[in-house]
């Protein structure tokens, strides 16, 4: 099952117009689903956030969204979700746990899931 959920994401990933700074290596790839849950969060998320990718599964992303800027994330996600298939770039901050916020730009996509049934947005973000 795993594999082929791997294997559905990346032909989807493949069709993206990808930022030229994206390397999978020193990039966090997550992907959320329409009730905003995160179901997939690449390992490296520690080193960004000092979160393990489990600490992130299966939570509404909005848990880590610092409360001054709660309403600006949420109302990008909406836009985001409402615009499938448009790219979208932006900054971010995440409380990480340690406390410290931390600035990342980031690409997202809405598209439709076949696999999934659903709406699913991409987030690739690096730190700046």
């Amino acid at each position: 099952m795993e594999q082929e959920v791997f294997i559905h994401f990346k032909k989807i990933l493949d069709q993206f117009n990808l930022p030229n700074w994206f390397h999978p290596n020193t990039c966090l790839l997550s992907i959320w689903n329409s009730l905003c849950e995160i179901i997939f969060m690449s390992k490296n998320c520690i080193s960004f956030y000092d979160y393990t990718a489990e600490e992130f599964l299966q939570k509404p992303g909005f848990e880590f969204f610092p409360p001054d800027d709660f309403d600006s994330h949420i109302n990008r996600l909406i836009s985001i979700f409402n615009n499938t298939g448009e790219e979208f770039c932006f900054k971010k901050k995440i409380l990480s746990k340690k406390g410290v916020y931390v600035y990342t730009e980031s690409f997202a996509k809405s598209f439709y899931s076949e696999y999934f049934d659903e709406v699913l947005l991409f987030i690739i973000s690096r730190k700046i």
